[in-house]
């Protein structure tokens, strides 16, 4: 692990090296505050070490450039100083500091700081790891099955005319299509799903996206969300398990939005639960706020499965091998986000589960 040393005294520098070494830590060294924001930018240290007292930018200064920029936000700092005030202590806490040491200092006060953020370094990187090789198994499983089950019936059925086409009749010919036709729409809005959360996400990512406001002129009623219950209910065979009561508020939301976040929520609720348990759709109006909330009465979920919902993260993939994507609640949570609202999740392990949205009221919205 790598540890920079920002520090204008050549001998403290030095010092603080040779104890960073010893420790068996490789130290990169900067000579003045500029150079320190360089290297920490270039070399992505796991821990900067840097004096308060300094020609040009200051400790308090390099914090804030280094906690204003993504790259380097989270980088573990430690400042080091020759005042001995707790004003200067508690102000470097607040700007986000990791530790605070007073010169002149030991080797053993300095080790026992180093170690420890070292420690939660080491352990943040394997928790990052660990959820990384669990998101590559998890699109390992869930991209080829979305592939795979829509191609079979577009490959199947075409090998089957393409060689045997005399020998069928003109309805049997007729179904073979309707199937092919199917499973290339399957295929078609599984890429549109794909496209859309890429797309949400780089415009999530961006500083202009604060700013997108949606389609003001298409703003939403019951009349869509009804059309949307209707669907989800034909898709999933459904209908009759899925009660609505749609307040008359409407949200600020566009129309379109507001139909693929509702359709999103109803499909994961008839996904993960069985037929004949009931699923409800209901919406309200108060405080300011719209919500609607989609329930289930399928497995549920653990509180640990609610933190880690994600695009291609799953859960139980061995037992329910049906459960596409996780493309689902990953979009919501975007279409959420991106018109000022909230989603919670709720839910019980065997018990069902509970989505609740939030989102401005279309007359509330400035």
């Amino acid at each position: 692990m790598k540890i920079l040393i920002i520090d204008d005294e050549k001998p403290m520098r030095q010092m603080v090296r040779m104890f960073m070494e010893h420790g068996g830590w490789e130290a990169i060294e900067a000579a003045d505050g500029q150079g320190g924001l360089v290297r920490a930018r270039t070399e992505r240290p796991d821990l900067i070490l840097c004096d308060f007292d300094m020609a040009g930018l200051n400790g308090y200064q390099i914090l804030a450039a280094l906690r204003a920029s993504d790259a380097t936000a989270t980088i573990p700092f430690i400042l080091m100083t020759g005042r001995p005030e707790r004003a200067g202590a508690r102000q470097s806490m607040d700007l986000g500091a990791d530790d605070y040491l007073e010169k002149p200092f030991d080797h053993a006060q300095l080790l026992k700081s180093v170690e420890a953020r070292m420690a939660r370094v080491g352990h943040n990187r394997r928790q990052a790891e660990q959820k990384l090789a669990a998101l590559r198994e998890s699109i390992a499983a869930a991209v080829p099955n979305a592939l795979k089950t829509p191609l079979n019936g577009i490959l199947g059925y075409a090998e089957l005319l393409r060689s045997d086409f005399d020998s069928f009749s003109r309805e049997e010919i007729r179904d073979m299509l309707a199937t092919v036709h199917d499973s290339a729409v399957a295929l078609d809005q599984w890429a549109a799903r794909c496209c859309t959360y890429t797309d949400l996400l780089a415009r999530a990512g961006r500083a202009a996206s604060a700013s997108a406001a949606p389609d003001s002129r298409a703003r939403p009623g019951t009349v869509e969300l009804e059309a949307v219950v209707r669907q989800a209910g034909a898709r999933h065979r459904r209908a009759a398990d899925i009660a609505v009561v749609l307040a008359a508020a409407a949200p600020a939301i566009g129309a379109d939005e507001l139909s693929q976040l509702a359709g999103e929520l109803l499909d994961n609720a008839c996904k993960f639960s069985s037929a004949q348990t009931p699923i409800g759709l209901e919406t309200s109006g108060r405080g300011g706020h719209w919500e609607m909330k989609v329930r289930d009465a399928g497995r549920g979920l653990t509180a640990e499965q609610i933190r880690d919902v994600g695009a291609f993260v799953q859960f139980d993939r061995r037992r329910y091998e049906q459960q596409g994507t996780g493309l689902g609640l990953a979009i919501a949570k975007l279409l959420v986000e991106r018109n000022g609202g909230t989603l919670a999740i709720e839910s019980e392990a065997g018990r069902g589960t509970t989505v609740t949205v939030q989102l401005p009221l279309a007359a509330a919205r400035s």
